[in-house]
């Protein structure tokens, strides 16, 4: 799921070009995780985790690609604040990552006016009227990987190739 998201995240951009000026950042302890392992896929800077009480960033952002990476989604006043010390601090690009996309109350209004580029989810929450009306959000169907999960449990068949970088055609 990582890959793909990453993959979808960044479309455009040359492997080495990527390895170069990402970032990738959380804003919780479990988004750390996600941070670290998704450091483990493309390997190199280091990740920084925030203390949503108190933005303090450690480390130099400037000309960079940044990738802020959560479990859930759902208010986002402190993503925005995050966002904006990150663009202010010369990311030139900010980029979300989430598994769970709720965006209670104003959320989708709010990205909306930000400066966070694209804001990528799951499908593991349907989208809404709310949510389609955000051009920066974007859903990611891992009903795929879901669905193989679940043969490979029922057949008694290895789980490893589910985690190996798959092409995102795949």
């Amino acid at each position: 799921v990582l890959s793909s998201l990453f993959h979808h995240v960044v479309p455009s951009c040359h492997l080495s070009f990527i390895m170069w000026c990402r970032l990738v950042i959380s804003l919780s302890s479990c988004g750390a995780v996600l941070s670290s392992l998704f450091h483990r896929v493309i390997s190199g800077d280091k990740s920084l985790t925030v203390d949503e009480t108190r933005i303090k960033l450690v480390g130099d952002v400037n000309g960079k690609i940044a990738i802020i990476m959560d479990d859930t989604i759902d208010e986002v006043d402190s993503l925005i604040r995050l966002a904006n010390v990150l663009h202010h601090r010369g990311a030139y690009r900010i980029y979300v990552m989430a598994t769970h996309g709720i965006f209670s109350g104003q959320a989708c209004e709010l990205l909306q006016k930000s400066v966070i580029d694209e804001v990528v989810v799951t499908n593991t929450i349907p989208r809404d009227e709310k949510m389609d009306s955000c051009s920066k959000i974007k859903t990611i169907d891992i009903s795929p990987l879901l669905s193989e999960a679940i043969r490979r449990i029922h057949n008694g068949e290895s789980m490893s190739y589910l985690f190996r970088d798959i092409p995102v055609g795949d």
